[in-house]
């Protein structure tokens, strides 16, 4: 998760099913959100994936970056992830939408950001 994303917690939360464990860890960020920034995170990713509850080798870990994971490539950071925590299914946000929308069978889809 990004340092300054206030929502991705509450949003995860309040969709894990009972019985279902989430733990996060934070990149640091700048101030501002640029391709450059984004780009950057690709050097931390390795190292917060190693740090997530590692005693416990979480089944999964993911990039909690919708466009940072479009900067980086879907690719790249799953292998950091790999890279950091080799036991865990590495993912992202990007990844689990196109699974979500392949799932419904979604044919034309219209994306609302809120960046300018």
């Amino acid at each position: 998760v990004l340092s300054g994303d206030l929502a991705c917690e509450h949003d995860i939360f309040s969709m894990t099913p009972e019985g279902v464990g989430v733990s996060f860890t934070r990149l640091k960020t700048d101030d501002y959100t640029t391709t450059e920034t984004l780009a950057a995170h690709v050097e931390q990713i390795a190292e917060a994936a190693s740090r997530i509850q590692p005693d416990v080798k979480p089944d999964v870990i993911s990039y909690c970056c919708t466009s940072g994971s479009i900067v980086i490539g879907e690719e790249e950071v799953k292998r950091q992830i790999a890279i950091g925590a080799p036991y865990a299914k590495p993912m992202s946000l990007v990844s689990g939408v196109v699974a979500a929308l392949n799932i419904v069978k979604a044919k034309k889809i219209v994306i609302g950001t809120p960046y300018l």
